[in-house]
């Protein structure tokens, strides 16, 4: 949805109401009393065959008889009147419509019916609409009030740089009026309903582009266009305007079944945390989060790093920042002789009762002279060594709150860093809004300054490895042209003999990735003793020797696998063995045989799988194999398309990454081929195009550091 259409719906040269109530209590009635109370300048036409006029204001009787000129339409009636209405809205010109009503596809059947029309009565006159069964929107600068919202009740927003979108009506007017409290502004505000025709992304997309907009804070329950919001937070990286998003519904009910490990363990969360990680939107997971992380992105200064200094008039509050500076990941910095010999300076003969170390701790009389907090700050306030300077700030004798907030305006509008005040308790309204003013962040709270500059912080440095890895010229393709077509056309001759089955067995799915460049173990399939024994003189011992069917999925469980065989008569006994097994496990089943394969000697397994998001599209997950997967799911996930140095990255996300790297002097696992076998799976999904559903190589054998690593097994279900 384009700029010019969604103009129409924030800044709208003149709006009807159609529907519009003289009883201003109602939900019918309230954005009608909302424009005329909080100023919106552009005309205001109710339409209701009931009234002749509603708040001194023509009133009339249908929209047909509506002056032409009128760009938006707030609809309060019943869902097939209102649909009714928006088409003869849209045949007079209208450009826009918030439809208010309820009973569309969330009422069942007949309503799914309704949204149908209004999103064709959209699509064939060009009309941006908002909803249906929505609470509206606001642009808060031009008085825009298209809304019932109950958070109007305090009186209009502040006017602030932030924007927010909510896919819940009462909770977003709720946080209308809480913001107001906490001291945040908005440029626009949305409640999206439905989502039929403009959804969570297009106004997203929109208010970035404002130049007013800073930052945009969203509710979400789900984000239905994946692929959509993905590109919205590139340009949302691109700007610098941070999205802060409280994504609920975390929980596993509702997860699809799959075949595969890594569908089983990508849960709807997980993907959609691993998309927010990757493109910089800060996620809060309560309320106050949501608050206390638009604070500080709206802060004068971003920091450049994590390097942290604590400032604290409370020991005990210091021990409480720290703690939290190391859980969230800010580094303090330790105090260098040249910044206590500053403090010293600065301080006089108090600087003997001060602890120069890192929190610096200050003695209680500091209290009641504030500008020694602030000289104290003010060594730090342009230390290359330092991006971040935490603040706190207790109850101040004789009113000296107010002197306090001064001293750290000063500081913080004429240096280079990030400043974060955490006072508690709090102080007078007028103190917070003095630090509002300043757009300095403040908190309530000793360790929530901490937590919000520690994501700002995060966001910055992601934001520098996008930009800077956006400047470098495009890296060499991890599967050379020829592979890749050779590849594709192997794939092409495979799905005509499978005869509609999609589920490869491991024989079939191992020969794909060998074409795709994978590195496979040698071997072969048999389909006799005889041949296995061939197969494995062929090959050298030991070998492993795995049960060939295309109807058992997960050969451990079936008793199908034999490793380290060292001779033929081994191999022998091994065939023997798998294949009655498997058919024990599953009678009937067809049993083309065995794998008979070189045996790796690896130094770790993982696994490395694809699983394909109904939203998001392709996503890799890569974890430790064995326990650390099936039990602690200890696996992390990277949306497809991603960079080598993001690939690198995600292996560390692991808890079990040390393992892999060399823990406690063991031999560390070749790190460059599993990301090399990332890249290459990358490459080939896009290839594909959506033919592969799901993917396990589970395990992928890493051997010693530059040894390589080759697919143990693998799972692979195509589309």
């Amino acid at each position: 949805m384009g700029k010019p259409k969604l103009d129409a719906l924030f800044k709208p040269s003149a709006i009807a109401h159609i529907g519009a109530s003289a009883d201003f209590t109602k939900i019918s009635g309230r954005p009608l009393r909302f424009l005329l109370e909080m100023g919106y300048a552009g005309m205001v036409y109710p339409v209701n065959p009931q009234y002749d006029n509603i708040g001194g204001l023509k009133c009339y009787p249908d929209v047909e008889q509506l002056p032409s000129g009128i760009e938006l339409a707030i609809v309060s009636l019943p869902a097939p009147a209102a649909v009714d209405a928006v088409e003869k809205f849209a045949r007079k010109g209208g450009r826009a419509a918030v439809i208010i009503s309820a009973g569309f596809a969330e009422a069942g059947p007949e309503g799914q019916k309704l949204q149908k029309r209004v999103q064709e009565v959209a699509a064939k006159y060009d009309l941006a609409v908002c909803g249906p069964n929505c609470s509206g929107l606001m642009n808060v600068g031009d008085r825009v009030t298209a809304t019932f919202s109950s958070g109007l009740e305090r009186g209009l927003p502040l006017d602030g740089p932030v924007a927010m979108v909510g896919q819940s009506g009462a909770l977003s007017s709720n946080f209308l009026a809480a913001a107001k409290d906490a001291g945040i502004g908005f440029t626009y505000w949305v409640s999206t309903g439905n989502e039929a025709v403009c959804n969570f992304n297009d106004y997203v997309a929109y208010f970035l582009e404002d130049p007013r907009t800073e930052v945009v804070v969203g509710y979400v329950e789900d984000i239905r266009q994946g692929r959509q919001f993905k590109e919205v937070a590139k340009r949302a990286l691109e700007l610098g305007k941070p999205i802060i998003l409280l994504k609920v519904g975390v929980s596993q009910a509702g997860a699809r079944a799959s075949f595969s490990h890594t569908g089983a363990l990508a849960s709807a969360d997980s993907i959609y945390q691993a998309v927010f990680s990757q493109l910089g939107v800060i996620r809060a997971h309560n309320l106050d989060e949501l608050f206390d992380f638009a604070r500080v992105c709206t802060a004068r200064v971003r920091p450049r790093g994590k390097r942290a200094v604590i400032l604290t008039a409370s020991g005990g509050a210091g021990v409480l920042m720290s703690d939290a500076c190391e859980a969230e990941g800010l580094d303090l910095i330790e105090v260098s002789e040249g910044q206590r010999e500053r403090l010293r300076r600065a301080l006089g003969p108090i600087a003997a009762r001060v602890a120069m170390h890192n929190p610096i701790d200050f003695p209680a009389e500091v209290l009641a002279r504030p500008e020694m907090l602030r000289q104290a700050c003010e060594v730090f306030a342009h230390d290359d060594e330092v991006d971040i300077i935490i603040l706190y700030a207790g109850i101040l004798p004789d009113g000296g709150e107010e002197k306090l907030a001064r001293e750290i305006i000063q500081v913080a509008t004429n240096c280079s860093k990030l400043v974060v005040t955490n006072w508690f308790p709090t102080p007078p309204a007028h103190v917070l809004q003095m630090l509002t003013a300043a757009r300095i962040p403040y908190f309530t709270e000793p360790t929530r300054g901490v937590k919000a500059a520690a994501r700002l912080a995060d966001y910055c440095l992601l934001r520098k490895e996008y930009l800077d890895r956006r400047g470098k010229p495009e890296p060499e393709p991890a599967i050379r042209p020829e592979i890749l077509a050779e590849g594709k056309s192997y794939l092409a001759e495979l799905k005509k003999e499978l005869g509609g089955r999609n589920q490869l067995t491991e024989y079939e799915g191992k020969k794909l990735l060998a074409k795709f460049g994978f590195p496979v173990p040698r071997g072969g399939l048999a389909r006799t003793a005889e041949e296995a024994v061939t197969i494995a003189e062929g090959l050298g011992y030991p070998v492993v020797v795995k049960v060939v069917s295309p109807e058992i999925m997960h050969k451990t469980e079936a008793g199908g696998i034999r490793v380290g065989l060292k001779g033929p008569e081994e191999v022998q006994e091994a065939f023997a063995a798998v294949t009655t097994s498997a058919r024990t496990y599953k009678p009937g089943a067809d049993v083309w045989g065995v794998l008979v394969e070189e045996m790796i000697a690896g130094v770790r397994e993982v696994i490395v799988g694809l699983t394909n998001d109904r939203s998001f599209g392709p996503v890799i997950s890569f974890g430790l194999g064995g326990v650390f997967v099936e039990i602690l799911r200890d696996v992390a996930f990277l949306p497809i398309p991603f960079a080598w140095d993001e690939a690198q990255n995600l292996l560390a996300k692991v808890k079990g990454y040390p393992l892999l790297a060399g823990f406690r002097g063991a031999e560390p696992g070749d790190t460059e081929a599993v990301v090399s076998v990332l890249m290459r799976l990358q490459t080939m999904i896009l290839t594909l195009g959506g033919e592969i559903a799901e993917l396990d190589i589970n395990p992928l054998m890493i051997c010693g550091a530059g040894q390589g690593a080759a697919v143990g097994d693998c799972l692979l279900v195509l589309a």
